[in-house]
């Protein structure tokens, strides 16, 4: 495995456990903002909760950008491997209709 795909494993590693987190701050933002609870400590909880969801949402959107960068020269080297194939296959079938001919 090259280090390379090393990183984009730790980095989707990485991702998903945020994703999580982020899911999880959702759910608490959701049911406090819901309690109807007004007081200044509920206030205060669901202000630093978005606080926090606001930081976790731009680690994870860093950590999207960095993914994409290392996907992308991959799914490029596997479209040119598919048309390379692709005209390989062309090839062989031509080749093959041509010997069809002959015979």
């Amino acid at each position: 495995m090259s280090d390379s795909d090393r990183l984009l494993v730790d980095l989707e590693r990485e991702e998903r456990e945020i994703s999580r987190r982020r899911r999880r701050l959702h759910d608490r933002i959701d049911f406090a903002a819901a309690s109807g609870a007004y007081d200044p400590a509920s206030v205060a909880l669901l202000d630093r909760l978005r606080a926090e969801e606001r930081e976790v949402s731009k680690r994870r959107r860093e950590l999207h950008a960095r993914i994409d960068e290392l996907r992308i020269p991959r799914a490029a080297n596997s479209a040119r491997a598919s048309t390379r194939e692709a005209a390989l296959d062309i090839s062989r079938t031509g080749a093959y209709a041509e010997s069809m001919r002959s015979a």
